[in-house]
């Protein structure tokens, strides 16, 4: 017997086996998916897999265990040739212990591989990757770099990992600080072409060294939990970088906002939990005379009206604007964005979670917020209209849908306004949605139930 999908030519049935392959990028190599599963179904299908190049020139290594390095050679030898002259992607992270013998392996394999790799992320002594300074190849393909090593041992010795200054395509950089920082003092990287940069678990003298080797970023995040002294020193500029995320620990971040001009920045996300962080921000804001597009803050429960204003009224190219972890305090936001339409003049999506405990009693103050911010006249461009509002309340119960607030809000969502409300209470979740949505849910609901009916019906039914 013949099958009809064994009668498509193969470039149509190479086509498919490619659409097959998995979406995420950290795939591992498993028998359970494609490649692995198309060449194990029948002689045919292994040999329009052996011979169809694209299946074959990405790959995941995922090494949690010290004993996993010593096998994945074989794995390696098998999938790297069926790419042909495809350039490779490929990735590595391993995770799998310091002792010398897996160290020694995973350095091993990182050599031979070297123009192959995409991705590297390794969590090893950064002393172990000195034997790479001498006889590796260049790092042809590699893009991004994670490293969460312990530098001790170089600074402590004076010794420069070198290996990765030939990697011309390199463009992100990932540094998790761990038993010793590292900094270019102990790895060199072509950091003048990085674009992307993270910083994690830095101190902000840490984040200042970094920084001042990467005028060329564009994307910048720091998570600033260790403590450590501020060095005195000029501003920094970073004439290029557009997008900013900085989580930090306390009031650590404020002495780093303050030594930076950013004029390129559009992209902010930031934690303002007090005061302190709010005027570094605000002095960060004037000395880079930068234009917000997008920001997301997480408020604290300190914040007040007089604070709302102050911050906002800096912001006059914000056009989205998303609010973590805001209490009853955003509610003064609610408050400010109706009175005043020139605050925020430009503002066409609002997201906000609001953590209060009920939302009634707020309900009229977001439905006036809404129209006044959607009933612009057509022949004004200025201020813009809000296109797009999203509320979650996770510790709130559904408001009562037939109230006349969620009545108006209901008439904005049928003239056009993008709307949608979250709501969870009582251990239950609750979506507040329009008539057609709740009609289209029901609808996919019903056609599920009536399928599954007929497939139970089926394994009833006895065979004749």
């Amino acid at each position: 017997m013949v099958y009809p999908v064994l009668t498509l030519p193969f470039d149509i049935v190479s086509r498919i086996f490619v659409y097959c392959l998995p979406q995420r990028d950290d795939a591992l190599p498993q028998r359970t998916e494609a490649p692995l599963l198309l060449a194990a179904i029948c002689r045919d299908w292994r040999d329009i897999a052996l011979c169809t190049h694209e299946l074959w020139n990405t790959m995941h290594l995922d090494l949690l265990r010290p004993h996993s390095v010593l096998k994945v050679t074989p794995l390696l030898d098998f999938w790297i040739p069926r790419a042909g002259n495809l350039p490779l992607s490929m990735s590595l992270l391993y995770k799998g212990g310091n002792s010398e013998t897996s160290t020694e392996a995973v350095t091993a394999l990182v050599r031979q591989y070297a123009c192959h790799w995409g991705t590297l992320e390794l969590h090893i002594p950064l002393a172990a990757l000195l034997p790479l300074n001498n006889g590796t190849k260049d790092f042809t393909l590699l893009k991004k770099l994670v490293l969460n090593c312990e530098s001790e041992f170089l600074i402590r010795k004076k010794r420069v990992v070198r290996a990765f200054t030939r990697a011309p395509k390199l463009q992100e950089l990932h540094i998790l600080s761990g038993s010793g920082p590292i900094s270019p003092a102990n790895i060199a990287l072509p950091w003048g072409q990085l674009a992307t940069l993270r910083l994690d678990n830095s101190t902000v003298a840490g984040c200042l060294e970094v920084l001042a080797h990467v005028p060329n970023i564009t994307n910048l995040t720091c998570i600033l939990w260790t403590f450590g002294g501020t060095p005195s020193g000029p501003i920094l500029c970073l004439p290029h970088l557009r997008s900013l995320r900085l989580l930090l620990s306390h009031t650590r971040g404020s002495a780093l906002l303050n030594r930076l001009q950013l004029p390129a920045l559009e992209h902010l996300e930031l934690d303002l939990p007090s005061a302190p962080q709010l005027e570094a921000v605000l002095q960060l804001i004037a000395q880079s005379a930068c234009l917000i597009r997008w920001l997301s803050v997480k408020l604290g429960s300190s914040w007040t009206p007089a604070d709302f204003l102050r911050f906002l009224g800096v912001l006059d190219s914000l056009e989205e604007l998303v609010v973590r972890n805001g209490a009853n305090s955003i509610d003064a936001v609610f408050h400010l964005l109706t009175a005043n339409p020139f605050l925020l003049p430009k503002l066409s999506s609002l997201q906000v979670e609001r953590t209060a405990i009920d939302f009634d009693d707020v309900a009229a103050v977001v439905a006036d917020l809404l129209e006044r911010r959607w009933n612009i006249p057509a022949n004004v461009s200025f201020p813009a209209r809000l296109e797009s509002f999203r509320l979650t309340s996770p510790r709130v119960p559904p408001p009562d849908l037939g109230s006349d607030a969620m009545s108006r809000v209901n008439c904005l969502r049928s003239a056009g306004m993008s709307i949608q409300m979250t709501f969870c209470g009582y251990g239950s979740d609750y979506r507040y949605m329009f008539p057609e949505t709740v009609m289209r849910l029901l609808m996919a609901q019903c056609y599920q139930t009536t399928q599954t009916n007929r497939v139970e019906e089926r394994a009833r039914t006895p065979r004749v």
